[in-house]
């Protein structure tokens, strides 16, 4: 598994996001969700997110998301 800071290049459908909470706590966990879905034209996309609960949404990514590939790092 590989990390990095999340780019519409660099993330892709089934790969897993990360947003970070200010002053992380056990009351305030990071969200994480999968990526089921690009959105937007070329160069700035989003991210169609699962959550757990089940719900989606789009997500604009920032700098306190991260993407999680589950593709091994020959197959990125």
């Amino acid at each position: 598994m590989t990390t990095a800071r999340a780019t519409a290049s660099s993330s892709r459908v089934g790969d897993e996001v990360q947003i970070a909470t200010p002053g992380h706590s056990s009351t305030s966990p990071d969200r994480r969700g999968k990526i089921v879905g690009l959105v937007g034209r070329p160069g700035h996309e989003h991210y169609l997110v699962r959550w757990p609960d089940g719900r989606e949404s789009v997500l604009h990514p920032g700098s306190d998301v991260a993407s999680h590939s589950r593709r091994p790092a020959h197959l990125s």
